[in-house]
């Protein structure tokens, strides 16, 4: 098996010797949308929006390297409650799962938790966690992957899409009409996925958007209603500003 080996966990964080595994996007699209049963993960926290601002500075410092995609994987999905999974890079058509924290203690603590896990068996392979905060340097996190990865850097950043988009996820989904989407509990969360991924990059999805409202106007799906869509959709905006700002910011540099 393919593999990059890197030494320390990013920035720093000691000196274990940690392997970047590379899983088939076949796979990692399957385990990135198909839902876990045993999620107990609260995503209305801070502590989520703060993770949240992690991956996407990970992601805007991954813009910068030539040939190189990255999306994040779905909320309560296989792939983010089963395997500890945050984010997919793609780089020369191979793709590597990753783990993002926020600090250095919140690393280590995962970290420990993991290796528990991966020696029942429990998670295929240890994830390696990069850390980043709000102090964090766009460019420099750009040049370290840049130089992990053995990819040149853009001539200039241009904004790629970086996520899984609306149209990939209602293929997967076969969602062409709102009378193909379920009533069931988590029917609305692959829509609600798409519509905060391109609030992520700074964008919006009227199509995601336009979904949702006609979930609400149905009446059919319990699990979500009007408050709830008044909710999501502030925080998708919210989201998108963040993220207009912070790009900004980073042209400023």
């Amino acid at each position: 098996m393919t593999r990059i080996v890197i030494l320390s966990i990013f920035p720093r964080l000691g000196s274990k010797v940690k392997m970047l595994y590379p899983v088939s996007e076949i796979r990692l699209n399957y385990w990135s949308t198909e839902y876990s049963n045993s999620s107990t993960y609260s995503y209305d926290t801070q502590e989520h929006t703060i993770g949240n601002q992690s991956i996407k500075r990970i992601m805007l410092a991954l813009e910068f390297l030539q040939g190189v995609s990255a999306w994040t994987t779905g909320e309560n999905s296989i792939a983010d409650v089963k395997f500890k999974w945050d984010l997919v890079v793609n780089v020369n058509n191979r793709c590597y799962p990753l783990q993002i924290k926020s600090n250095s203690e919140t690393a280590t603590e995962a970290y420990e938790k993991y290796v528990e896990l991966w020696e029942q068996a429990e998670i295929p392979f240890l994830p390696v966690i990069f850390w980043t905060n709000a102090g964090s340097s766009i460019k420099k996190m750009a040049q370290y992957f840049a130089q992990l990865f053995n990819v040149p850097l853009k001539q200039t950043h241009l904004s790629t899409n970086v996520e899984i988009p609306l149209s990939k996820i209602i293929s997967h989904k076969n969602y062409k009409h709102i009378d193909e989407v379920g009533a069931g509990k988590k029917a609305h969360k692959p829509i609600v996925m798409a519509l905060m991924s391109a609030a992520g990059r700074g964008e919006w999805d009227k199509q995601a958007e336009d979904l949702l409202q006609a979930i609400v106007d149905r009446r059919k799906n319990i699990h979500y209603q009007l408050i709830k869509h008044c909710q999501q959709i502030a925080q998708a905006r919210l989201l998108q500003a963040k993220v207009l700002k912070e790009q900004l910011e980073n042209t400023k540099q």
